[in-house]
């Protein structure tokens, strides 16, 4: 597997200076890197493309055959470093944006999810790179789910012994639509990344819509596209070379507090409300 060396000056940071570049810990992306690698060594990029293209051509399941939001790609380990990085050491800080007096990510614990989650390797890069409690990754295609739980058995056997930890960081593969909460609420999450760079407007949207429920201070990671919604701001963005070409990264923070799924009475909170019966729809 070729690996992706991280350069500072290869990203086009925005926010960044540097002073803040150098308050990443770029020994540990590389110390992990090493890790993720031996976990990755029988699961070449074109291992999930295959496994992608078989369930969208598939005769038997035609729902998928035009769907644009399924195409393949995969986001290289150093990029998903740089943004845990970037979360646990600039914005995540205590008092810095949303992130409150104790700020985000700044102990062990905390859960990473990964919406539309393919072959399930983001889900175990953020695994090494951060001690989560959990990760999840979340997909339709029965047949990456399978390449999924094969790449995260092999991060129970051959990463986790390589790691200097006294607790663990539980990987599940979750097969099922991400905009449907009965699959699994991902709105308790401390990071959500999508790769949305093929994601269509109605399915940005959605996700805006159900991302109001997400807690203050929470981030929200898209890829080529901002996530349209007031209740966040994009607190970092770069742009960084992918699977598929140069892609733009944004970081985007929740400012809003939580809305409140239990909410009844229509003249209290009537926004609330309105959402919830949109969200409904979905």
């Amino acid at each position: 597997m070729s690996k992706l060396k991280f350069k500072k000056k290869s990203i086009n940071d925005n926010n960044s200076s540097t002073k803040v570049s150098n308050q990443l810990d770029i020994r540990h992306i590389d110390d992990m890197e090493e890790i993720y690698d031996k976990i990755m060594i029988d699961y070449p990029i074109s291992y999930g493309a295959l496994a992608s293209k078989k369930d969208r051509t598939n005769d038997y399941l035609p729902q998928w055959h035009s769907n644009n939001n399924l195409i393949y790609s995969e986001m290289d380990f150093v990029t998903i470093g740089y943004i845990i990085e970037k979360i646990n050491k600039v914005h995540g800080r205590p008092n810095t944006g949303a992130s409150g007096h104790s700020g985000k990510l700044q102990n062990r614990g905390g859960i990473f999810y990964d919406l539309g989650g393919g072959s399930g390797k983001t889900t175990v890069a953020a695994a090494l790179l951060f001690p989560f409690d959990s990760c999840y990754g979340i997909e339709c295609l029965g047949s990456l789910i399978l390449v999924a739980n094969e790449i995260t058995q092999s991060y129970n056997t051959v990463g986790k012994s390589a790691l200097n930890r006294d607790y663990e960081t539980f990987i599940t593969q979750i097969f099922g639509d991400f905009l449907d909460m009965k699959i699994k609420d991902w709105r308790d999450g401390d990071i959500v990344f999508a790769n949305s760079s093929t994601y269509d407007d109605k399915t940005m949207k959605k996700l805006a819509l159900l991302a109001h429920l997400m807690k203050r201070g929470t981030f929200f990671v898209t890829v080529s596209q901002k996530l349209p919604s007031n209740d966040f701001i994009i607190v970092e963005h770069f742009m960084r070379k992918t699977s598929w070409g140069e892609a733009s990264i944004y970081i985007h923070q929740k400012t809003t507090h939580q809305g409140n799924e239990d909410i009844d009475d229509e003249d209290d909170h009537p926004e609330e409300d309105k959402i919830m019966k949109s969200e409904e729809d979905l």
